[in-house]
């Protein structure tokens, strides 16, 4: 019989996660494992820093106290090696956490290869593509740790509220044989003999349990959209929260929604103030980059400035200007007062409008400040990302936008139907949240009659027969409901500040990434 090597026999049992070892438990022996972040030999003593999810941990070794072949080994190890640690707790007001192991045996349980395809010890920025490259290095790192420990705090905050709200979770098909909402954005797959589709959103599902009576039911799940943008904003494959609720318009629902991220918001500025900090040493990196890349940018605004002046003088278009790189602000926990701003469409076209105009009053004959001015919003238009952030400097924070018109809304969105309805414009029961000029999220009360869904399906170019089972629930009792579906990444993205929606998804899926 071949021997197991010792470096692969099972560790000894771990007794302490390495922020339960404290000032507290002096004298005690404990078992710890985790990997080496970092070793400092200073030839008579030597300190190795471990680490694992909850913290870190000090182990001393004195040459002259300690067991020769211990004091080699632990001194020996590369970065990112794990092991596991018997050793003696000893207060220390030396030492950062107040407290140091000494050591008396150790076991190699997985040494690591030199050089490191990433550090996780080191401050220095690292690219993002390198980082999702090597996403089992990144993810050992505090600062990206702790995004995920907020993610999931995020989604156990959500369920509760939820529940706490009469909502039950259920979990509808990714592979379907119809578009939710139509279109082309889909990724299309082989199901046996059959075509089939990844789900793009659990929506017509929730509404057929909204004819079970299951009354109020909400999803975690993941959607799929095909779409082929390459944004900070956009991936193909992302988890959704979606809620659905009988007897209920917009409004009812829209105060579910808000009053879930006011728990989420609440939890987190009461569970995470250290991750928070850790967060934000990833923003403060990412800020010294983006201060780095501006001033390359404002050196060549200068050959742009001279370039300007020669083609003025003769009568030549001028060259625009390379907008700077914005920065990210820092994470803070603030939790919204609620009920959140509620603006109708009309209202925001109106703002938005009145404040271009202003815009361009204060930028006079300046031809290139007009150039970068946007065009008015006309009704009917969804805003482009310019003319939201115009509304931003007004609404930097939370609220809705309620009210959109039905010409760019689903078949399945309810037409606002109230005694202030304007009698020349189609208004929708539809609503967004909003977070500044990004869409968080949108939902809506649903049209529960049926020949006015079928009316809709066709009328937007579908054929209803391709709905049938949709449709069905409707032919025998279907309440008046209303829901939301919120992608996890986008509002991650709003809690945390970070600017790109990779970094809240462990392994994203965009146009360009399959692996890992």
């Amino acid at each position: 019989m071949s021997q197991v090597p010792e470096r692969v026999r099972s560790q000894w049992p771990r007794t302490h996660f390495l922020n339960e070892v404290v000032p507290d438990i002096d004298g005690t022996e404990v078992t710890i494992t985790g990997w080496v972040h970092e070793v400092r030999n200073l030839g008579n003593i030597a300190f190795l820093k471990l680490r694992d999810r909850s913290g870190f941990a000090q182990v001393t070794l004195v040459k002259d106290e300690c067991d020769a072949e211990v004091f080699e080994t632990l001194t020996s190890q590369q970065r990112e090696s794990v092991v596991c640690i018997k050793g003696l707790v000893k207060s220390s007001e030396q030492a950062k956490m107040g407290v140091e192991i000494i050591p008396n045996a150790i076991q190699v349980l997985s040494p690591a290869e030199t050089p490191l395809p990433l550090g996780v010890a080191d401050k220095v920025f690292a690219d993002l593509d390198t980082r999702l490259d090597n996403r089992f290095l990144d993810l050992r790192r505090p600062e990206v740790h702790a995004v995920f420990a907020v993610r999931d705090t995020i989604l156990d905050s959500c369920q509760r509220q939820l529940r706490e709200e009469g909502f039950i979770e259920v979990h509808t098909p990714k592979i379907v044989a119809t578009a939710t909402e139509g279109g082309t954005d889909l990724f299309p797959i082989k199901y046996f003999d059959r075509d089939a589709y990844l789900n793009q959103s659990p929506q017509l599902f929730k509404q057929i349990l909204m004819g079970s009576g299951m009354d109020r039911v909400f999803e975690i799940g993941p959607a799929f959209r095909a779409e082929k943008h390459d944004t900070v904003r956009h991936v193909n494959e992302f988890i959704s929260i979606d809620i659905e609720m009988s007897f209920a318009d917009e409004e009812d629902v829209m105060g579910v929604l808000e009053r879930v991220i006011h728990r989420m918001a609440t939890d987190i500025a009461a569970k995470h103030q250290d991750d928070v900090e850790e967060i934000n040493q990833l923003i403060k990196r990412y800020n010294h980059h983006i201060e780095q890349e501006n001033g390359k940018i404002n050196r060549e605004n200068k050959g742009i400035k001279k370039e300007n002046k020669k083609l003025k003088k003769e009568g030549q278009p001028l060259k625009p200007f390379i907008p700077l790189k914005d920065k990210v602000p820092p994470m803070e926990t603030v939790v919204p007062e609620l009920p959140l701003p509620r603006l109708t469409y009309t209202e925001c076209v109106d703002i938005i409008n009145a404040r271009l105009q202003k815009m361009r009053n204060e930028a006079g004959d300046n031809q290139v400040a007009l150039a970068a001015i946007p065009a008015d919003l006309e009704w009917g238009e969804d805003p482009s990302l310019e003319q939201f952030k115009v509304l931003a400097q007004e609404y930097p924070g939370l609220y809705y936008i309620t009210r959109w018109p039905m010409s760019i809304k689903p078949f399945y969105v309810h037409h606002y139907d109230e005694e202030d309805a304007d009698p020349d414009r189609e208004e929708s029961r539809g609503f967004d949240l909003m977070f500044g000029h990004k869409e968080i999220t949108s939902g809506a009360q649903r049209v529960h009659d049926l020949d006015l869904l079928i009316e809709r399906i066709s009328g937007q170019g579908l054929d209803p027969e391709g709905f049938e089972f949709y449709l069905k629930p409707f032919r025998y009792g279907m309440p008046p409901h209303a829901g939301w579906g919120l992608g996890v990444e986008r509002l991650m993205m709003m809690f945390t500040s970070l600017h790109n929606i990779r970094e809240v998804i462990l392994f994203p899926r965009d146009r360009n990434r399959l692996v890992p």
